[in-house]
């Protein structure tokens, strides 16, 4: 949310798209961690919510 819109900032100047993008991606931090933890759980082998042995 932050690198894409700054990469187009440094060659374009400030937009107004890239402002907004800058402006929301705090109240879209939780859930994008959220659902990336969420993802990945298959990958570890970790379902639960208890401490592997």
């Amino acid at each position: 949310m932050v690198t894409l819109p700054a990469l187009v900032e440094t060659f374009t100047g400030e937009t107004s798209a890239t402002s907004v993008t800058f402006a929301l991606s705090p109240a879209f931090a939780l859930p994008l961690l959220t659902g990336l933890q969420l993802r990945q759980r298959p990958a570890t082998g970790r379902f639960g919510t208890s401490p592997a042995p």
